[in-house]
């Protein structure tokens, strides 16, 4: 499977690994809204981006959330921690409305729980993923933080190769 989504990115640009969230291991995560980036390794910056509508409409706001504010799960500190996976719901134990990113923008577009990824491949992050769940839906277990965690360096290898061909 890892190999298929390696080749799949290696046949069209960077942003062809989206399509990725419709492989099983992904499907099996279950979510309602999600966003992806590629980053520049070296700054963490965003290079590209692509959204859900309902996300993207937010796109000004996330980004100054991240930057800007203080808030848990910083796609930056995520980057540079062994795990590079973590929720919403975990970082606040259940308590959403500790987080700013929570108050101002995801309870607004009617989420809750969110798992933040950061694809790192040869200790280098290439890209993040954001997964939301829909306010009344179940917050993210184990499993699918594990399987997230188990996709991650494959989609950032995946993206660390389309860059480097």
């Amino acid at each position: 499977m890892g190999q298929a989504l390696i080749d799949a990115t290696l046949a069209a640009d960077d942003l062809t690994l989206v399509g990725a969230l419709d492989v099983p291991e992904s499907q099996a995560i279950g979510v309602d809204a999600a966003w992806f980036a590629t980053a520049d390794p070296a700054t963490l910056l965003y290079t590209s981006s692509l959204a859900d509508s309902e996300l993207a409409a937010s796109g000004a706001r996330f980004t100054a959330n991240e930057f800007l504010e203080d808030d848990v799960n910083k796609f930056r500190e995520l980057a540079h921690s062994p795990g590079t996976v973590s929720t919403l719901d975990r970082s606040t134990d259940g308590r959403r409305e500790k987080s700013n990113r929570y108050r101002e923008i995801l309870e607004p577009l009617g989420l809750g729980d969110e798992l933040r990824v950061a694809l790192v491949s040869e200790r280098r992050c290439w890209g993040f993923l954001c997964l939301h769940r829909a306010a009344q839906a179940r917050p993210f277990d184990d499993s699918e933080m594990a399987t997230a965690r188990l996709l991650a360096p494959v989609l950032a290898e995946g993206l660390r190769l389309s860059l480097l061909l």
